[in-house]
């Protein structure tokens, strides 16, 4: 038998990577962790702000944004150690229990859920903010008038000591300052991504985690897997080799499933791997607007990217979400939107611009494939009944505000799909014929290759994703580690 360089070999440290690493190293396991991007450190952030670093991810640069434009879908997800915890708002919440249908394996309930969410929750530790500010104040006022309810988040953030700091206005210092602020998790709180919980516990005990390592296939040989793969920083010859027993995919919904269908389709290597893969592809909903003048607040605010969400969950199935005001609109910006919009009274010059995030239950199933080698998105419809009403709930929060409806250009929002929480394409289900994990992470036909990531996702979850990954992931391991 080959010898091998790991017990586990992990691909990707996001939030069903981390977790495994842990969990893998916890169990006394030799654990290789590979990251496709780099790591995000003090002076990395510093870098950004500065201009020396871009912030996105590239053919020439190695930045924590990515941005996916595979035909029919803008896709925006992270790319660094730490995966999404590095570019997410911080909302950190639990799915609700009746996403948990028939869809799902037996194996995956919300009673079977509980106990893996109260684990990763008691590590990445959220808690919604400790102090009311305008928006949030804003936000509830229109609530009212809706006749909604209103979340106030928990949030995977680090709150000052001194909680009224974050009324402060931050000065605008350009839009790098800006983009190293998120990356922080705000201008006043400091975000606890992975590297800071599960994953740099998992280092502590022994996991190898490998920036700039990009897996490119995997391949079957007896008694566990290797794959191939550039390291790259290192130029052409970065070429690596690495095998294990037990290997673990959990790259991300969109890659995934991109890898697993490049080894399927171009090098022949999981040639097994059933008709689902790629089916059943969701974008959660994912939308948002801008609202200005009116009741908008005026100023910015030093708090985390989100504060709260307007929960229509019962209704409609769909969240509307804070996600912080823009900095003041020059005189020019100002002008173009008040003729865009057509409305006199929109934002004046020297007012702040409310971002909103919209999410929730989109059941209409997209398609991921390989076409020239290349991934693309098939959808069979434009506008679904969820987009549309996810329109007119957020003309409903503007006309409360006395304030004007920004919608996205269509350039962003059709033909095509956006998401910033992609999920499903390697659906777990018990029968191979409709999934291509079964309800353990289990890759069907494939012993000892399993998926921890959104990918596994039967159906949309409707909320922010990272916590359910997490779950999903302790729930794989669990049964992974078991003799």
């Amino acid at each position: 038998m080959t010898r091998k360089d790991c017990d586990v070999l992990i691909i990707g440290s996001g939030f069903g990577g981390s977790v495994c690493a842990l969990r893998a190293a916890e169990a006394g396991l030799r654990a290789i962790v590979l990251e496709r991007g780099p790591r995000i450190t003090p002076e990395f952030l510093t870098d950004v702000q500065a201009g020396r670093r871009n912030p996105l991810r590239g053919a020439d640069s190695h930045g924590p944004f990515d941005v996916q434009r595979p035909a029919g879908l803008i896709a925006v997800m992270g790319s660094c150690v730490g995966g999404g915890s590095h570019v997410y708002t911080s909302v950190t919440v639990r799915a609700r229990p009746d996403v948990f249908t028939e869809e799902w394996p037996a194996a995956i309930t919300a009673k079977t859920l509980a106990q893996h969410y109260d684990r990763a929750e008691a590590i990445i530790a959220p808690s919604p903010i400790p102090i009311d500010l305008p928006r949030t104040i804003s936000l509830e006022s229109a609530a009212t008038v809706m006749n909604q309810r209103v979340e106030r988040l928990p949030l995977a953030v680090e709150w000052p000591a001194d909680h009224s700091t974050m009324r402060a206005t931050p000065p605008f210092e350009g839009v790098r300052a800006e983009v190293a602020a998120w990356l922080r998790g705000g201008h006043g709180v400091r975000r606890r991504s992975l590297d800071r919980t599960y994953l740099g516990a998992a280092e502590l005990r022994g996991a190898d985690v490998r920036p700039l390592h990009e897996v490119t296939v995997i391949e079957p040989e007896r008694g566990g897997f290797v794959v191939h793969g550039n390291r790259l920083a290192a130029g052409p010859q970065g070429r690596f080799s690495l095998r294990a027993e037990r290997m673990i995919l959990a790259a991300g919904a969109l890659n995934t499933v991109r890898l697993l269908l490049s080894c399927r389709e171009l090098h022949r290597t999981l040639p097994a791997i059933g008709p689902a893969l790629g089916e059943r592809f969701y974008t959660n909903g994912d939308d948002g607007a801008l609202l200005l003048g009116g009741r908008v607040p005026a100023e910015r605010d030093a708090g985390p990217l989100v504060t709260a969400w307007l929960d229509g969950w019962e209704r409609d199935r769909l969240m509307l979400m804070d996600i912080g005001l823009l900095p003041p609109l020059p005189w020019l910006a100002a002008r173009a939107l008040r003729s865009f919009v057509g409305s006199p009274s929109l934002g004046e010059p020297g007012r702040s611009a409310w971002i909103i995030g919209a999410m929730g239950l989109d059941r209409t199933p997209l398609r991921l494939a390989l076409r020239n080698k290349r991934l693309i998105c098939d959808r069979t419809a434009t506008t679904s009944a969820f987009a549309r009403r996810t329109r007119d709930r957020l003309q409903s929060l503007a006309d409360a505000l006395g304030a004007s409806l920004v919608l996205p250009p269509a350039a962003i929002a059709s033909p095509g799909s956006f998401t910033v929480h992609a999920m499903g394409g390697a659906r777990m289900a018990d029968d191979p014929v409709k999934g291509v994990t079964d309800g353990l992470g289990r890759v069907h036909s494939y012993p000892g290759l399993y998926v921890a990531d959104a990918s596994l996702f039967s159906s949309p979850i409707g909320v922010a994703p990272s916590l359910t990954v997490a779950a999903l992931a302790e729930h794989v391991m669990e049964h992974l580690l078991q003799p």
